[in-house]
């Protein structure tokens, strides 16, 4: 019984995620813009179905890209309050029964506009290639073939532990861990390969000036990453007596900035040495002395986006979120009022 409900609930979760991929809408009157209005979104013009200007005026500098692609028409692209720092994706080219759109952090244009337009180039990839659904299909094989895996595991872990009791316990998790950490791993290289194939595009489709912008946000955000991790293990040094949220967030990514557990995306490392070398095959070479005020805003911006999204989450004293929404205010130079009191 309890295997039969697992493969529905497993059936259920996979059907629901492809259906949401495929039938994703653009909700009218929720993306304030950058004075605060809301202004919303006419879905019987999508090709008019701006935010403001600045989308307006992104979706036309990427026309010849999308039509020479076979992007649909009714992409949309939508900037606001979108819950993460940078762009995502949502939507598929293939299957047009819901809407496709890039949406845009609403700070992310103003602070790196040829970046924006760099990662538009990435997201219109997903989109083009199904990307949401295929993920979401490979969800389900996974989930479904779980306890597929999870029998093998066990006979052979009960194999190599005979006998029942403790050793069968043993044998029985040992097959656990063993199928939940290979079908995972399955997702991940899945969704890893999609990321590779996105940036390939994008910067196969960017200007130099938008592959600069590229490289300065990898750059950024490696830089974040590394700040973070020695603000944190500065922290526990003063004070191990700590939440295991910011234990984790001490190893999750190394001293050089790079995510340690994550699979999905490839390191900034690669994504970096990738954009340079297309720029050295144009003939061109980033002088990092002159960018670094530009990468020194991305920074500051992902530092107050990040700081935004834990106060999203909501924050309680002495919390994981409140200890590094502190941290991480430290990371900001000449911290104004209105962030300052942004948490309260």
């Amino acid at each position: 019984m309890n295997v039969t409900g697992f493969l529905v609930h497993t059936f259920c979760q996979g059907f629901v995620g492809m259906y949401r991929s495929t039938h994703h809408r653009v909700l009218p009157a929720t993306y304030p813009d950058r004075s605060g209005h809301v202004v919303r979104i006419d879905r019987c013009d999508s090709r008019r179905a701006y935010l403001d200007s600045s989308s307006e005026s992104l979706k036309a500098d990427k026309r010849e890209l999308l039509d020479r692609e076979g992007v649909r028409e009714d992409l949309f692209i939508v900037q606001g309050v979108i819950g993460i720092t940078g762009t995502c994706a949502m939507g598929t080219n293939t299957f047009r029964s819901g809407d496709a759109a890039i949406y845009i952090d609403h700070d992310m244009y103003e602070t790196d506009r040829a970046y924006t337009a760099f990662a538009v180039n990435h997201e219109i990839k997903h989109i083009l290639s199904d990307d949401a659904i295929k993920r979401y299909v490979a969800v389900a094989v996974n989930d479904l073939a779980r306890p597929a895996m999870w029998g093998v595991g066990c006979v052979r872990g009960m194999r190599a532990f005979p006998g029942r009791g403790v050793p069968g316990v043993v044998g029985s998790l040992l097959g656990t861990v063993a199928s939940r950490f290979t079908c995972n791993r399955m997702v991940d290289a899945i969704s890893r390969r999609q990321e590779v194939e996105a940036d390939d595009f994008a910067i196969a489709n960017a200007t130099d000036e938008e592959l600069r912008g590229g490289w300065r946000r990898f750059t950024s955000m490696k830089r974040v990453n590394a700040d973070v991790v020695k603000g944190v293990r500065n922290l526990l040094v003063e004070d191990p007596v700590r939440p295991l949220g910011v234990w984790w967030e001490s190893i999750r990514c190394s001293a050089e900035g790079e995510d340690v557990f994550t699979l999905i995306h490839p390191t900034f490392k690669d994504r970096i040495h990738k954009i340079e070398n297309a720029l050295a095959v144009r003939g061109v070479r980033i002088d990092e002395m002159a960018e670094r005020p530009a990468v020194e805003k991305l920074r500051i911006y992902e530092v107050k986006g990040r700081r935004r999204i834990f106060v999203s989450e909501g924050i309680s004293p002495r919390s994981h979120r409140a200890i590094m929404y502190d941290m991480l205010g430290t990371m900001i130079p000449d911290e104004d009022p209105a962030d300052m009191s942004e948490r309260t």
